[in-house]
């Protein structure tokens, strides 16, 4: 059973930055091994001398980029491109151990390089964990992307059983259920009707979450995503809640 996560976890942000500097490093190292007229030419020369090996090197170091800003906006794909680059990475940065024997020159630094990208890496074992990885491959417990949400009651029917919000925004509801009488899972599709300001508003909704005292900083429940609301229906439920925050800011 999965559960909602209400802000970005901070690992990600950190790890994102972090990750960041694989292809920084990398390149400063190039630079600097010699003053910089000397280090392009130094750099054209590896070019030529091993252009698979710095061929590879250079997409890495590009591909990481839009790598990062995947990590950060927490997308799917970005989980899986994340696994493929750090294995080339590692393999790239053994064979760098190869690489630094045959140039004396610029040995100290590579060897900076070397343990620098082994660090940045280790941070994978517990990025895959699964309180990290679930974001990404479970889009569904993102909260921080959804709507901006108000504490404020409202009916709710379902099965012909009145229930009552915790908080609602236009694009979903945290049901309140405190004796766990809806019997539902995680994916579930089930009908619902809302019924506020003399509007009801009937429309099938996707269980996100649910709450059975997991989360004791939030009460029995479940969070519902609406789906397929109608462009009047999603407007109605938005003047609703903008009457709520304006009637909260005066309170």
């Amino acid at each position: 059973m999965e559960y909602g996560y209400k802000k970005k976890p901070k690992s990600i942000i950190v790890f994102s930055f972090l990750y960041l500097l694989y292809p920084l490093i990398n390149i400063i190292a190039f630079i600097s091994t010699k003053p910089p007229a000397i280090a392009l030419s130094t750099f054209q020369d590896f070019i030529l001398e091993k252009p698979t090996y710095m061929l590879f090197n250079i997409i890495l170091w590009l591909t990481t980029f839009p790598l990062c800003y995947g990590l950060f906006k927490v997308k799917r794909w970005a989980w899986f491109y994340f696994v493929i680059h750090a294995i080339f990475v590692i393999i790239m940065s053994l064979f760098s151990v190869v690489f630094i024997k045959e140039n004396i020159d610029v040995q100290p630094k590579f060897n900076l390089v070397f343990f620098f990208n082994l660090l940045v890496l280790i941070p994978m074992i517990l990025f895959i964990q699964k309180e990290i990885r679930t974001p990404y491959l479970n889009p569904r417990v993102k909260w921080w992307e959804q709507s901006k949400r108000v504490r404020h009651t409202i009916k709710i029917v379902y099965q012909n059983e009145e229930f009552e919000t915790f908080d609602i925004s236009e694009s979903g509801a945290f049901i309140l259920d405190s004796e766990n009488k809806i019997k539902v899972y995680p994916e579930d599709i089930i009908p619902v009707a809302l019924v506020f300001d003399n509007n009801i508003i009937k429309c099938y909704s996707e269980v996100i979450w649910i709450n059975q005292g997991n989360r004791q900083t939030l009460p029995n429940g479940m969070g519902i995503k609406f789906l397929n609301l109608k462009k009047e229906e999603i407007a109605k439920i938005k003047e609703f809640i903008g009457t709520i925050q304006t009637e909260i800011k005066n309170s």
